[in-house]
């Protein structure tokens, strides 16, 4: 199912890169080696076929991370999603939020400066 998603991404111009269930890149220079080449990522697929799909941020969209499995994100999250602007939302693995924004520049890695467990 992963191989077939990660190939749905980079068929709408979306490079992915294999990352491990601890969320590390699985290649030599991470996020660096995405791709939307298809045979790269078959080969990919075959040699990590657990592989979750990673795909660099910042030049396509920015994300805003939520790990909701923590309190605190729980309550900030609850406070501010009224405020911010309707986007596509993505729920993870853990039940955290993953929303994604246009890109912007001025979005940086941001980990748990906005929040505890709030990170972009």
């Amino acid at each position: 199912m992963t191989m077939k998603s990660a190939l749905g991404l980079a068929e709408r111009g979306c490079a992915v890169f294999p990352c491990g269930t601890n969320k590390q890149p699985l290649t030599l220079r991470g996020y660096k080696d995405a791709t939307t080449d298809a045979d790269v990522i078959r080969h990919w697929w075959r040699c990590w076929p657990e592989a979750l799909i990673g795909v660099p941020t910042g030049e396509k969209f920015c994300v805003i991370d939520c790990d909701l499995q923590h309190i605190a994100a729980q309550a900030w999250y609850a406070e501010h999603c009224r405020h911010l602007p309707l986007t596509r939302k993505h729920t993870t693995r853990s039940g955290g939020r993953h929303l994604l924004f246009q890109p912007d520049s001025r979005v940086r890695c941001t980990t748990s400066k906005i929040h505890p467990h709030i990170d972009t």
